[in-house]
């Protein structure tokens, strides 16, 4: 099965920081036509994509522009030996 949530996030981490919804998915549609490496997909299931990726915490929205989620990672706590 697809998942053009990972897809749609993928091609927006190309992007250097936010686009417009829109454009993201003009942007992939055409790209997909052109034998890129993207599924060919509808504009309304791009559409559900991206609201699939910013509920599974991929996206984040903001004014009508997308971007990628930053990663924040837990810091590792050394382990100190005592000899």
């Amino acid at each position: 099965m697809l998942d053009l949530a990972a897809e749609i996030t993928d091609y927006i981490a190309g992007e250097r920081g936010a686009v417009p919804r829109g454009d993201v998915i003009t942007w992939i549609m055409r790209d997909a036509s052109a034998g890129a490496m993207f599924s060919v997909a509808t504009s309304e299931q791009w559409g559900v994509a991206i609201d699939e990726a910013i509920k599974r915490g991929l996206l984040i929205a903001s004014d009508g522009s997308v971007r990628v989620a930053p990663v924040i990672k837990e810091p590792q706590v050394a382990q100190l030996s005592l000899f």
